[in-house]
């Protein structure tokens, strides 16, 4: 599935009817396409359980390998080695993907749910990532430190 397509889905779509192969990766992640990752809850909006058409997708990513996918999804604070790949246009709201790029364009969205931040575990307080969210889209990268070329590693689309 393209990501247009994928980025119109409503939160809580069956995941069968988005990917009837998907490969489940962790608890509730899983790739249905390459380099396309979703989070899949086994209840819906409601929070009801052991439905039929169970998981329900709520989060899409943009990752260019399976362990990136888990960092990002999960927030882990392995020392991944970035296989970087280029991410789709379509995720890049019209820029070339840089930290620069993507940072202006929030610039310009402040107040409109753009943010800028550094994500750290849960679980040992270590640095995973830094992040620039425009509206439902966020960017993750890498490098503790700016580096204003720095493409993001994985790219987090919740869905509404």
């Amino acid at each position: 599935m393209h990501w247009n397509q994928l980025t119109s889905l409503p939160a809580w779509t069956p995941l069968a009817k988005v990917c009837l192969e998907a490969v489940k990766i962790s608890e509730d992640l899983y790739q249905i396409g390459h380099a396309q990752f979703a989070m899949a809850l086994p209840y819906d909006r409601n929070f009801a359980e052991g439905l039929p058409d169970a998981p329900f997708i709520t989060v899409l990513y943009w990752a260019p390998d399976i362990e990136a996918a888990k960092k990002c999804a999960q927030r882990q604070e392995n020392k991944y080695t970035c296989r970087c790949g280029l991410p789709p246009s379509e995720l890049l709201h019209n820029t070339n993907g840089t930290y620069e790029q993507i940072r202006e364009m929030a610039g310009e969205s402040l107040g409109n749910g753009a943010a800028e931040r550094a994500v750290y575990s849960g679980k040992t307080g270590e640095f995973v990532h830094k992040t620039i969210t425009l509206g439902r889209t966020t960017y993750c990268f890498l490098a503790r430190e700016i580096h204003p070329h720095e493409s993001p590693y994985a790219i987090e689309i919740s869905l509404r």
